[in-house]
């Protein structure tokens, strides 16, 4: 017997409803774990259409954009700190895009026939029971994309951090701040947030077992309330974290209004221009860094019982965190591209040398047509 009756929802780091079934009397539930009490099956969400193809878009569109925004940040002569900082943000939100499309990629294209509408949504949607052999799968999938996310959040803090220590004291910026010793924390980040991920990964996989007609189940952990206590402390965290970007963008942008005199201080007026450009491209990526996370920081308030729960502003989570996540993404890209003359001058190379190319192939074509045409007629 397949339980639908909603009793009790379970999110995850990708948007999941786990459904309780009926007590076990004289029913046989597929999630049975052999206790004859209760048992509980995933089901994932899939929002509704125009905004999974959106986001499958987008997801795209981040994966090309930001690999060329990595290949022309990291050329030896563009190197700074800044842009390593940037290369890395780039690369965590495009694993980030992509990652977190695979489950609804599958489920919306591979098994469309198996998913039904989800009537509570107000957004419309469907929810899909997961497979087992799925499941195993999307469950890490789920895990590595929010920690990637919790890269994204940890080098944006790292950014702003950077720029006003920059603003503050430029000359110590100059001689201790260098690439080696920024690409020394972000590799410390990413070692410190990947082991903490993959030790939520392990106690996730361990509580998920296979039930009837390959249907994924789940029971209780035994170390419940670590988890709890380690989602607890991702959702402070990450409010914390805005508080310190939206503290250090407002600084900036004062440092920015008032030309301060630590700006002043720089006699060559190129270096001046590239201090103003590089603090006003941390300010607007912050910007939309912050706006991105807007509905994540209601989400966090609303689940910890300091406010009334509002059912509201989980459903349009389940439905827009994702999109307005990758929206964020892609505004990334266009200020850069704003700001960046290295990337506009290699893009115009770019598609120039395209142009070049295919109009010399389609006059080569041409001639070679032409001179098999003369041959002919020689030939006759």
């Amino acid at each position: 017997m397949r339980c639908t009756t909603p009793i009790k929802l379970r999110y995850s780091h990708f948007v999941k409803k786990v459904y309780t079934c009926c007590t076990i009397m004289d029913e046989i539930c597929i999630c049975n774990d052999g206790n004859n009490e209760t048992c509980e099956q995933s089901y994932l969400f899939v929002p509704s259409a125009w905004i999974i193809f959106t986001q499958f878009g987008l997801a795209a569109e981040c994966a090309i954009v930001n690999t060329i925004v990595i290949v022309i940040f990291l050329h030896p002569k563009n190197r700074t700190p800044s842009t390593i900082l940037l290369s890395a943000l780039a690369a965590t939100d495009c694993l980030t895009a992509i990652i977190s499309q695979i489950p609804y990629f599958v489920a919306y294209i591979f098994h469309y026939d198996e998913l039904f509408v989800d009537e509570d949504g107000y957004f419309g949607g469907w929810l899909w029971p997961e497979l087992y052999s799925s499941c195993i799968v999307f469950t890490p999938l789920s895990n590595i994309s929010f920690g990637f996310h919790t890269i994204s959040i940890c080098l944006t803090v790292m950014l702003n951090i950077q720029k006003v220590v920059a603003l503050q004291f430029p000359l110590w910026t100059m001689l201790n701040v260098g690439n080696k010793s920024t690409v020394s924390v972000i590799c410390l980040i990413f070692i410190v947030v990947v082991s903490m991920f993959a030790w939520v990964t392990v106690s996730d996989s361990r509580t998920l077992f296979k039930g009837e007609d390959d249907a994924c189940c789940y029971k209780d952990p035994l170390n419940a309330n670590d988890i709890e206590g380690f989602t607890t402390a991702t959702k402070v965290f990450m409010i914390v974290a805005v508080l310190v970007v939206i503290l250090c963008t407002a600084y900036i942008c004062v440092k920015l209004w008032t030309l301060g005199r630590n700006i002043q201080r720089t006699r060559n007026p190129i270096s001046q221009r590239k201090t103003r450009l590089s603090a006003l491209i941390v300010v607007i990526v912050s910007v939309v860094f912050i706006l991105s996370e807007v509905l994540n920081i209601l989400r966090a308030i609303n689940q910890s019982r300091l406010v009334p729960f509002v059912l509201m502003i989980e459903m349009i989570n389940d439905s827009f965190i994702l999109l307005s996540w990758q929206i964020g993404f892609s505004f990334n890209f266009v200020i850069y591209l704003m700001m960046s003359g290295n990337l506009r001058n290699t893009l115009k190379t770019f598609f120039i040398s395209l142009f070049q190319c295919k109009k010399k192939t389609q006059l080569q074509n041409t001639t070679s047509c032409a001179s098999i045409s003369n041959n002919t007629s020689t030939h006759i």
